[in-house]
């Protein structure tokens, strides 16, 4: 069974939980009628995990909710009747604009017609750009082939000369005519020749190519002077056309107008006051839904939270009354075992005592006298059994420390030998059994009251056996019947019997909180 450990319990709405102490069954549990059982469920299982309480849940204010409400309501009423206001307004500042756009429909065709013809010149600046891209690439291709060209020619500036090398080349061919040279000679000769018509021939290209690109910057002047011609005629165009725009803009500023604002600013002012009044209604309508549903979910909440305390303390008082009906029957077990092991000590202790009343009846007791504490039965029956056959022997020990008292009783069988063992050891030292320099005293123990008693029972209970044994059968049994009514009554007499009636009382009292019940038992009578 598990323990729960209401001490600790968290606060439960106001107050802690008390701990639950029912007089009776509690709801749900299985000791009810059958009528009450079939209308309610029975309870499942305790499951043994340690109690948690529920967490604390406020209860929702319904009150405070409804202010809430109306307050946001009425906030939005008065939004609505500033955007009314508004849309008034807006209506006659339209009105304003729609006559402030036809006082400046001139102005605003005057300025389309200037933006299409600066449109029109960027369009020819444009193009004339793109053309002097071309025209400076190909010019660039050109120089580059001359340069080329004058790298093949020789250097100086009789290289490009072609009426000198004209001059040589009629030089060598009178040379070639007159003077009488080798055949090596004259081909070295021929070959010079050759070689300058060549480079005349160079000379001639190069030439032309330079002709060329001479023409070709002239082009490239003309053009990039048209396009400084068209950007400043651009220019001019821009300058009229900011002219005119600043024109309108100081028309459409409300520049003439009685309060110097334009229609149209009021009019976008007056739209972004209206933007913001219906913003703030829709949010105050949503604030209004999330308020709505917050409350809704704080009702579901609380109605949860209650019904788990309910369950709460439900299990609470369940698992306590299971924990009392637990150490009721852990107490019930307890007396029932202590009741059962109080009873085969009885009946063992009566069984032991029957035999030594038996064994004192048929035989000679011997008181043994200055015993050591520490003496045991199995020692003192040692040392007398070599007298002669022992019907019971005895060592009287305290009941709490279980120690001898210092004295106990052997019987013998027969007398003889029990005086040989009370002249042999009586008076002498038994470092076994006596304590220190002590001497053992041995002699004819008297018989107690209560072994007078029993033999007058056990006498009693011959004579009548004889008597049943000897009468007639005939005359129906009557000394045999009074004679088992007799023994019944010795018996019952020396046993302590426990009715129903003090088993009732003996757990109602260990309901009720008692540690401990103590039933009546007979006396025993010690033995002097």
């Amino acid at each position: 069974m598990t323990d729960v450990d209401t001490a600790s319990f968290p606060e439960l709405g106001a107050k802690s939980p008390e701990v639950p102490k029912p007089k009776s069954a509690p709801k749900g549990s299985t000791k009810t009628n059958n009528s009450s059982r079939s209308k309610r469920r029975e309870e499942p299982a305790d499951d043994g995990e340690p109690l948690v309480a529920p967490a604390v849940v406020k209860e929702p204010d319904q009150e405070e909710q409804n202010a809430t409400d109306a307050k946001l309501r009425a906030e939005i009423e008065a939004d609505e009747t500033k955007v009314s206001g508004l849309e008034e307004q807006m209506a006659k500042v339209k009105e304003e604009r729609g006559n402030m756009n036809e006082a400046t429909k001139a102005i605003r065709e005057e300025l389309k017609a200037q933006r299409q013809k600066r449109d029109k010149c960027a369009q020819e600046r444009d193009k004339l750009v793109e053309e002097l891209k071309k025209h400076t690439e190909a010019t660039r291709q050109i120089e580059n082939a001359v340069a080329k060209l004058r790298k093949d020619l020789p250097p100086g500036k009789n290289g490009t000369d072609a009426s000198a090398l004209d001059a040589q080349i009629a030089e060598m061919n009178q040379k070639l005519e007159t003077s009488s040279m080798d055949l090596k000679s004259e081909k070295e000769l021929i070959q010079s020749i050759k070689k300058r018509t060549a480079q005349k021939d160079q000379i001639k290209t190069y030439d032309a190519e330079q002709a060329k690109v001479a023409a070709r910057k002239e082009e490239h002047a003309l053009l990039y002077k048209k396009r400084q011609e068209v950007g400043e005629e651009l220019s001019k165009i821009r300058d009229e056309e900011k002219e005119i725009s600043q024109k309108l803009e100081a028309a459409r500023n409300g520049e003439g107008t009685p309060d110097g604002v334009s229609p149209h600013n009021k009019l976008m002012e007056l739209m972004d006051q209206k933007a913001k009044l219906i913003e703030g209604m829709k949010a105050k309508r949503e604030s209004i839904k999330k308020s709505n549903v917050a409350y809704r979910i704080k009702v579901a909440e609380f109605r949860e939270y209650q019904k788990a305390v309910a369950a709460y303390e439900r299990k609470v008082e369940r698992r306590e009354w299971s924990k009392r009906r637990a150490e009721q029957a852990l107490k019930q077990e307890a007396w029932k075992a202590e009741q059962k092991n109080r009873d085969a000590e009885r009946k063992a202790q009566k069984a032991k005592q029957e035999k030594r009343f038996s064994a004192v009846y048929k035989g000679f007791q011997v008181f043994v006298g200055n015993l050591s504490i520490h003496s045991a039965d199995e020692e003192v029956l040692a040392h007398f059994s070599k007298f002669g056959e022992i019907l019971d022997c005895s060592v009287v020990k305290d009941n709490e420390t279980k120690l001898s008292r210092g004295f106990g009783f052997v019987t013998f069988a027969n007398k003889a030998d029990a005086e040989a063992a009370i002249k042999e050891c009586g008076g002498q030292e038994h470092k076994s059994l006596c304590p220190p320099h002590g001497r053992m005293s041995c002699k004819f123990a008297e018989k107690s009251k209560q072994q007078k008693e029993w033999e007058a029972k056990h006498k009693a209970r011959e004579a009548r056996a004889e008597a049943a044994e000897k009468e007639p059968k005939e005359e129906g049994g009557g000394a045999a019947k009074e004679s088992k009514k007799a023994d019944k009554k010795d018996k019952d007499e020396d046993e302590v019997v426990v009715d129903d009636a003090e088993a009732d009382d003996f757990f109602a009292a260990f309901a009720g909180g008692a540690d401990k019940v103590v039933l009546p038992e007979k006396k025993e009578e010690k033995k002097e």
